[in-house]
């Protein structure tokens, strides 16, 4: 099913370009595990593809189901919810992201965390910033320093900018700590690459 927007209003059309849902939504989504989330009248629910509300419009912001958990928001804080409207992570967070390799970033009294798909927390509220997880790892802000950390919040590696020496990795170095590769390694390093 695809989405459409007319003067405003979303609508949905099947495969063959019939109208199946109605313009009469402010905001929708495609449809995610046969649920799509919509607004309407100043509230987001969720519908499914013959246009039946399954979730009453009653959250001041809603998000896709990623990982069988939808972000919404209620009285400005965040929480998620599944897919039969049970409030599995109440809201509780000033702020959230949607969950990545089984964790989401929230926010909780001016500092960032980990929280799993039950809530319980996994990574300590102590970063004044959280990034996806991706392939295991997930990038933090502490202060000015942005780095890597794994799921058991254990340094990975700094983050690199453009311009700075490559990074080793943080296995084998003394405490785990990533060492920058010297100009002479760099060099022999790029020397090496150009006579294969």
């Amino acid at each position: 099913m695809c989405k459409f927007g007319v003067r405003n209003k979303h609508h949905f059309i099947n495969t063959k370009g019939v109208l199946a849902i109605p313009c009469e939504y402010d905001d929708a989504s495609l449809f995610n595990g046969g649920l799509a989330k919509v607004m309407k009248y100043g509230k987001y629910g969720y519908i499914d593809t013959k246009g039946h509300t399954e979730i009453a419009f009653k959250y001041d912001f809603a998000d896709d189901f990623i990982q069988g958990r939808a972000r919404i928001q209620v009285a400005g804080k965040f929480g998620f919810i599944n897919s039969n409207d049970s409030a599995v992570i109440p809201c509780i967070y000033e702020m959230a992201n949607n969950f990545s390799e089984g964790l989401a970033a929230v926010r909780q009294n001016g500092k960032w965390g980990y929280i799993d798909l039950s809530g319980k927390t996994i990574i300590p509220f102590e970063y004044d910033m959280c990034f996806f997880f991706v392939n295991g790892v997930g990038k933090v802000r502490k202060g000015t320093e942005e780095f890597y950390i794994d799921k058991k919040n254990k340094f990975v590696k700094e983050e690199v900018s453009k311009g700075e020496p490559e990074l080793e990795s943080a296995k084998g170095t003394p405490g785990g700590q990533p060492k920058k590769k010297d100009r002479q390694e760099q060099e022999r390093e790029r020397k090496s690459k150009g006579d294969q």
